[in-house]
């Protein structure tokens, strides 16, 4: 019996060690983790500490320079500089400069005269001709005037003359209307511009049979 207790005695005293040692290694392990937080946080107070204090600075240079004044700017005074007087010399006209601008003068006269002669025949010879031959005359013009040219005609430098033939009646409309050409685009480009303008054409007393050539020609 004495031997069981003794065996007894000696397993509780080493449980007793371990349990002892274990609390004692478990304990400084705390401390040594709580030492660690204490430390970061310390590391992290300190870092934020220094960058406040930059900014501080940094807000203080910024004060300072806007405190600082610029330099007046002096204002200077425009003195008015007073100009001399130039003295236009005198244009002198030599004899050929002279003769020169009357031989101009001479042309423009002789120009405009034969232009009025011109115009003078011409009214001349609408007097003579009859009323039918006026509205024919007046049509063509207009045709003319209003005719459009495709622009795929121009490309391909396509030209020629439209031989027209219709017949205006006495209410204004257009009847038996005939094209005669090479080109069908010329034809077709004609006969848009006759059917926009047929209102316009003036009236006659009696119908009226027009044979029209008009010519399309690209400028060079």
């Amino acid at each position: 019996m004495i031997r069981y207790f003794n065996s007894f005695l000696l397993s509780i005293f080493i449980h007793i060690t371990i349990f002892i040692t274990l609390f004692y290694i478990w304990q400084n392990q705390k401390s040594l983790k709580k030492e660690e937080l204490n430390q970061q946080n310390i590391t992290t107070f300190s870092l934020s500490n220094i960058i406040i204090e930059k900014e501080k600075k940094i807000i203080k240079k910024k004060k300072i320079i806007t405190r600082t004044t610029l330099p007046k700017k002096i204002k200077t005074k425009n003195i008015p500089i007073k100009k001399k007087p130039v003295k236009k010399k005198p244009i002198i006209q030599t004899n050929k400069q002279t003769k020169a601008k009357k031989e101009k003068v001479t042309k423009t006269k002789n120009i405009i005269n034969k232009k009025e002669k011109q115009q003078k025949v011409i009214t001349k010879q609408n007097k003579n001709l009859d009323e039918q031959e006026k509205i024919a005359i007046i049509i063509r013009t207009m045709i003319e005037e209003n005719k459009y040219y495709p622009k795929s005609a121009r490309r391909r430098g396509i030209q020629g003359i439209v031989k027209v033939q219709f017949t205006l009646t006495k209410t204004g409309k257009i009847v038996s209307l005939k094209l005669l050409s090479k080109h069908k685009i010329l034809m077709k480009s004609l006969k848009k511009t006759i059917s926009n303008i047929s209102d316009e054409f003036p009236r006659t007393k009696s119908d009226l049979t027009l044979k029209i050539n008009i010519k399309f020609t690209l400028k060079r």
